[in-house]
């Protein structure tokens, strides 16, 4: 087979050089390179070898039967092969990006012999599955331009302001109710799900970024046992969510804010992130939040998705232990937390907090272990981690102070929070 190959490339060799080397016939390529081989083309009395060729194929029988073999499907099919081998795509990608035209004479010959023709394009690996797909794309778009475009075009374009307007008007609204009753869009929206594409991370950003509602498909997504889990969503149900949002879009144009989001999307964090997910005493947290009630691994893996990272990678069960180059000011990361705050019922907050830790065990117990010493302790020696503080340094450099968050989760679930 391997013989079989060769004396393939060699035939392919002489009719491409048979081709090019025939001056009445346009040029096969362009610059240094191609002015290298045709020097030594030109070396070779192509019209006298072609003649001794033509000669042999009329006049000799074992010739004559060696021609017969490239009309067979063997040899068509091992053309096909060879033409599909990364190692001989990354060769002719190099003499087609160098100036040779090799795209084009390698289609002569396929065209010849009956096979389709091939075409340059990256063989760069593929993850596989329509979620590898989805997250292939993902990977080769940049957030952060998308961020520093959207408020590019807010601020300057009339038409892109109205577009958006357009976006976020009631008719849209109705149109995603009218769609999300559509038994064969739910059909292909549940399929979409099935094969790992995280469809309701695609409605939060729509939500997010134009305010369009989304209807609860089926079972609501949750990040907590389904006790615990009531519980949570009747904290977020006192919330003004069109409110939050309106202040969150807002705050996209402050300057500390961009900052920080352009290092969360960023591979410096992303490397911290992995090295703190890597702590013993994270994993013991993690582990002690899934044994409260909590789907960490879920939270995470949103968090994760959120940022451009991949898939996070949980503690085995049996472990001990965007942007614009003009920003306004507006007050940064705690002025966002701040007003998002000023927007959140607190007092109604409070009140039903009273009544879960009367009427509901799950969250009780919930509470309680988030007040209790081992919670405290487990906290503590993340936060004296050497590894963990020079990600939090890192964090408040670039913009990304996460106290006055701290400081609203203790006012909302009545807990302290140790300090590092």
């Amino acid at each position: 087979m391997i013989k079989m190959k060769l004396q393939a490339v060699l035939f392919t060799t002489f009719v491409a050089f048979a081709t090019v080397n025939c001056h009445f016939l346009p040029d096969f390529g362009k610059g240094p390179l191609y002015e290298d081989i045709q020097y030594f083309l030109d070396m070779i009395p192509m019209e006298e070898v072609i003649n001794t060729v033509l000669k042999y194929a009329a006049d000799d029988a074992e010739f004559q039967d060696f021609l017969k073999y490239f009309s067979t499907t063997e040899f068509k099919d091992m053309i096909v092969d060879v033409e599909a081998m990364p190692e001989f795509r990354r060769f002719v990608n190099y003499l087609e990006n160098n100036g040779i035209f090799i795209y084009d004479e390698l289609n002569k010959l396929n065209k010849v012999i009956g096979i389709p023709a091939i075409h340059q394009y990256n063989y760069k690996k593929i993850t596989g599955g329509v979620k590898g797909l989805f997250d292939d794309v993902k990977a080769l778009i940049s957030y952060d331009k998308f961020i520093h475009g959207y408020v590019y075009k807010m601020r300057t374009s009339e038409a892109f302001r109205a577009f958006v307007a357009e976006l976020k008007s009631k008719g849209n609204q109705e149109f995603a109710d009218a769609l999300y009753v559509n038994q064969r869009y739910l059909n292909f929206r549940a399929l979409i799900i099935k094969k790992g594409i995280d469809f309701v991370l695609i409605e939060d950003i729509i939500y997010t970024v134009l305010g369009v509602e989304f209807p609860v498909i089926e079972t609501m997504e949750t990040f907590a046992s389904q006790e615990l889990s009531k519980d949570l969503h009747d904290f977020m149900n006192l919330i003004d969510k069109e409110k939050i949002l309106k202040i969150i879009t807002s705050y996209l144009e402050d300057d500390e804010v961009q900052k920080a989001l352009k290092y969360m999307y960023s591979d410096e964090f992303h490397d911290l992130v992995r090295v703190v997910e890597a702590m013993p005493e994270y994993q013991d947290l993690v582990k002690f939040l899934e044994d409260s009630g909590l789907n960490m691994t879920e939270l995470i893996n949103k968090i994760h998705h959120l940022f451009g990272m991949e898939d996070y990678v949980p503690p085995k069960i049996n472990i001990k232990y965007l942007f614009m180059s003009t920003y306004s000011n507006l007050g940064g990361v705690k002025a966002l937390v701040d007003a998002v705050k000023a927007a959140l019922p607190l007092d109604k907050f409070r009140a039903l907090y009273e009544e879960k830790m009367k009427t509901s065990a799950a969250f009780k117990t919930f509470i309680e272990k988030l007040r209790s010493d081992d919670f405290q302790h487990i906290v503590k020696t993340v936060y004296s981690s050497p590894i963990f503080l020079e990600m939090r340094q890192k964090c408040i450099e670039a913009g990304l102070n996460l106290e006055p968050l701290r400081d609203l989760i203790e006012n909302v679930l009545g807990i302290h929070l140790p300090r590092p």
